[in-house]
């Protein structure tokens, strides 16, 4: 078979199953599979490639750290400490407009300097700066993009 056939085929097949509902990792996986297959020859081979690709995204840094951090969020958003920082942070700077919302952006970035993950500190600071930005009569979509805005800015920093 030719390999422009082969990839039509595939292309084709990917886009039908994700059409009929088939969730999209399944379907990545299973084109990536069998197309590997078709060139190898071999299910073995396509078969071994997958697994160590697999386990080689699962054993990241990334994976073993957000639900530490999620956990770190909660411990803080239940103890009360983040209430505390987020109050302290609101009476020192009390002429300032939207001081919460330019604390949350620094202190993640800060956390996702230290970090080295953003997706990490975006969590954990999710976890504890929206309550406190709803508290304190914040939209809560504004709260929201200003938590996404200051990941981006953890990101940058990063780079």
């Amino acid at each position: 078979m030719d390999s422009t056939l082969l990839t039509l085929i595939l292309v084709f097949s990917l886009l039908g199953s994700v059409l009929i509902g088939i969730p999209v990792v399944i379907c990545l996986g299973l084109s990536s599979f069998l197309g590997l297959a078709y060139i190898m020859g071999n299910y073995d081979i396509a078969g071994s490639l997958l697994s160590s690709s697999a386990y080689g995204a699962i054993k990241s840094y990334v994976f073993a750290t957000i639900p530490l951090f999620v956990l770190l969020g909660e411990i803080l958003s239940k103890s009360g400490a983040a209430s505390d920082l987020f109050r302290i942070v609101d009476r020192t700077c009390r002429r300032l407009p939207g001081r919460l919302a330019l604390a949350t952006v620094g202190g993640n970035t800060v956390f996702g300097a230290v970090t080295g993950v953003s997706i990490a500190s975006a969590a954990t600071f999710s976890r504890i700066a929206y309550p406190e930005m709803v508290r304190a009569n914040y939209n809560k979509s504004i709260a929201l993009a200003w938590i996404s805005h200051s990941t981006s800015a953890s990101t940058a920093l990063r780079l």
